[in-house]
Parts: C-alpha cells; sequence; structure tokens
C-alpha cells in the first residue's frame, strides 16, 4: 500500500536540524541502516510531503562499477543474477532475494524506495544470496551530517523514535520540541491527521 506522510516542523529553533527517515532490513543482522529521505532547512510551521511506495527497486552494481537497469520488485520474490539480466525464478516467503547466479563477485545488491537508497548488501561472491525484509515501521531522527543514500550512525544520546505505518494511508508526522536554554526540550515526533486504509 503506498502512503503519503506530510512532515510538519512546530519545533522552537532557529538552528533548523535535519530530519532522517530509515528503514531496518529484518533479513540481515549485519546490515547497517541507510539515510533513505533527508529533509533539510524546514522552516518552522512549514511541510514537506514524503511519499513511500508499497514496491521497491532492486539495483546491482559490480566491481567495475556498472549498474544493471532497476527493476521493481516486491516483497517474497526470489531473483537470480545471470551473466545477462536478472530473472524472477519465484514470489513465495516473506523476503526479497536476490542470489548470484553469475562466476564473479557482486559490490553491491541495493534496495531503492522512489529512487533513493533504503538497504545495501556489499560484497556478494558467486552463488551468494543477498535477503532483505522491512515491516511498515520507518525510523526518524533529528541531527546534522545526514547525506541519502549513505550509512547511518547511531548516537545513543539522540535516539531515532518509530514511525508505525500499518494500515496507514495519509498521516502528518510532526516534529516538537527545541527551545532555548533551560527550558529547551528534545525533538519529538508523531502521528497526526491519520487516514487509514
Amino acid at each position: 500500500m503506498e502512503t503519503w506522510l506530510q512532515f510538519v516542523n512546530q519545533a522552537e529553533t532557529l538552528n533548523l536540524p535535519e530530519v532522517v527517515l530509515y528503514q531496518i532490513n529484518l533479513a540481515s543482522s549485519q546490515s547497517q541502516p541507510v539515510a533513505w529521505k533527508v529533509i533539510r532547512r524546514c522552516p518552522f510551521d512549514w511541510t514537506h510531503p514524503i511519499r513511500i511506495p508499497s514496491d521497491y527497486e532492486l539495483k546491482v552494481q559490480d566491481e567495475y562499477g556498472h549498474v544493471k537497469e532497476p527493476i521493481l520488485a516486491k516483497a517474497g520474490q526470489n531473483w537470480t543474477l545471470t551473466e545477462h539480466s536478472v530473472v524472477l525464478n519465484n514470489e513465495k516467503g516473506i523476503d526479497l532475494c536476490l542470489l548470484n547466479g553469475t562466476q564473479n563477485r557482486v559490490s553491491k545488491v541495493m534496495i531503492t524506495r522512489s529512487g533513493r537508497p533504503l538497504a545495501c548488501e556489499s560484497g556478494l561472491p558467486p552463488k551468494g544470496e543477498a535477503r532483505f525484509r522491512f515491516d511498515r515501521c520507518f525510523w526518524i531522527k533529528a541531527g546534522v551530517g545526514f547525506k541519502e543514500g549513505e550509512p547511518l550512525e547511531i548516537n545513543p544520546r539522540w535516539p531515532p523514535q518509530p514511525l508505525l505505518l500499518t494500515g496507514v494511508r495519509s498521516a502528518d508526522v510532526v516534529m516538537t520540541g527545541g527551545g532555548y536554554g533551560p527550558h529547551a526540550r528534545p525533538f519529538s515526533f508523531h502521528l497526526s491527521r491519520v487516514v487509514r486504509a
């Protein structure tokens, strides 16, 4: 199900923070979160639209930097990379999988959403398999220095907050907090004006 979010800045601060959204690849304990969407310098009481499509794009890059044309993919699909193409084998299970059926090492297997990297598995050997699984939870946090497509370092002093989007068709994501001096509050996020499917 496609979901439309609208980020709303209601935080009291002159130093506009960056806001990052990301998901966690539940099929890999080694996978580091990737900055999927970064919102920069959104003024107080302004909004920023965020579209979350239901499908993903599967991208493969070899060790020489060559990239296969992105393939529209869904959860539960099992794909195989051959010397000439990427072939859909079947649609069973819950993970989105890619098997390296070539004799060469694959540099990167990327899952993108709306054209932006959501997760990445690196260094896939021949006969190796990359697995991806995402639930309907996005994570959001404020900070600085985020870059879309780059791995995230999670600072425990400023932990992210979950956005549970199960059954949500559209909603506002409201950022509050901020302020100055001893009355300053941490940035926090909540859903508002939720429309369910």
